[in-house]
């Protein structure tokens, strides 16, 4: 017989090892409803476990990879987006940066994107997601480890800015 749940739990996600915070669980409520299991990573030490980086937060773990989750505000831009998968590239293999409700546009959020690939350690993030009202930008590099592996969930309307493509740099290299 399964355990009555705490009032106020998701569906689909374990909170178990600690309580999320109020944008992590709308993140998480997201992953869940698509079928993800997400499971609240534990404080120790004053750090979580379940991350590959001694020094790295991972927020949650997202079917078994350690996944950290960013809730933008309004009125974030670009430089929101490039900033946050910059951090999360120190704390977890993948990142969730939710977007919806801020204002900001898919252009912008296409140029942090792009910010961000153009740096040397972009390629820790094995994968990043970038939810936004009317856009879904990802990448996952299991699904497709080639230098322009960037879908969308839906459609690129047309008059659409390009989508960015991933350059890989090698460390100590100049970019181009």
């Amino acid at each position: 017989m399964a355990e009555p749940k705490e009032p106020g739990a998701l569906s689909g996600v374990d909170e178990g090892a600690r309580r999320m915070s109020g944008a992590e669980r709308r993140v998480a409520a997201l992953l869940a409803a698509e079928g993800h299991q997400v499971v609240a990573v534990a404080p120790v030490d004053g750090r979580r476990t379940g991350h590959r980086h001694p020094a790295g937060r991972a927020d949650a773990l997202v079917d078994g990879r350690p996944t950290d989750f960013v809730v933008l505000t309004e009125g974030d831009t670009g430089v929101a987006v490039t900033m946050a998968l910059s951090r999360a590239a120190r704390h977890a293999d993948r990142a969730v940066i939710d977007a919806r409700g801020t204002g900001l546009g898919r252009a912008a959020a296409e140029a942090g994107v792009r910010w961000f690939t153009a740096v040397p350690h972009s390629h820790v993030l094995s994968g990043w997601r970038v939810v936004g009202d009317g856009y879904d930008i990802r990448f996952d590099a299991d699904l497709d480890p080639g230098p322009d592996a960037r879908t969308d969930a839906g459609p690129v309307p047309s008059g659409s800015p390009p989508r960015p493509t991933r350059r890989r740099i090698s460390p100590g290299r100049a970019a181009r």
